[in-house]
């Protein structure tokens, strides 16, 4: 099951259609091996609403999934980083529950301060609606420092500093995550 987890990781990280589709499909062969296994409940949750979020499916047809995967990963490892990730990543996007979901994240955060996407969803799903971009810039350079081969931080990160109007910043951070993978999103 950990094995088909971390395969279904690797998939969801190239943001592509059919990443996200080989994902969830990962994530549904781990439940398979291993029903009480909350990273693949939490993994599960995640492909769904990336695939909401990248237009690949309509939020009425997986919304549900991704709410019920999550909860279902924290009442199995409450002491997940990544379910209450998870949790947090839905309260925030599907419900735009933002005491909530920074309630989550703080907590994914305490349970594990070293969880990348933690910090960088936090930092962009949050903090960013929010208005809070000083803070979101912050937890998007300590996204980058604990994965800094991460294309997507290194995308979203561009993102933040756009939103904080430092295009300079913006543009070599841009160029930076075109050198990780000019083929990225």
């Amino acid at each position: 099951a950990r094995n088909l987890y971390l395969q279904g990781r690797y998939h969801m990280n190239q943001r592509t259609e059919e990443g996200l589709r080989k994902a969830v499909e990962f994530f549904e062969r781990a439940i398979v091996e291993d029903s009480h296994y909350a990273l693949a409940h939490s993994g599960l949750a995640d492909g769904y609403g990336l695939l909401t979020h990248y237009g690949v499916f309509a939020p009425a047809d997986v919304w549900t999934k991704a709410a019920s995967s999550a909860a279902s990963a924290v009442m199995m490892d409450p002491h997940s980083s990544e379910a209450h990730t998870s949790l947090a990543h839905v309260k925030s996007t599907q419900d735009w529950d933002w005491q909530g979901a920074e309630r989550e994240f703080q907590l994914a955060i305490s349970l594990d301060p070293t969880y990348a996407t933690a910090r960088h969803w936090y930092a962009v799903s949050c903090l960013v609606p929010m208005g809070r971009l000083d803070e979101a810039l912050d937890e998007m350079y300590m996204a980058q420092s604990l994965d800094p081969v991460s294309s997507i931080v290194a995308r979203d990160l561009a993102l933040v500093h756009l939103f904080r109007r430092d295009f300079e910043a913006a543009l070599e951070q841009c160029d930076h995550a075109i050198e990780l993978n000019a083929h990225f999103s």
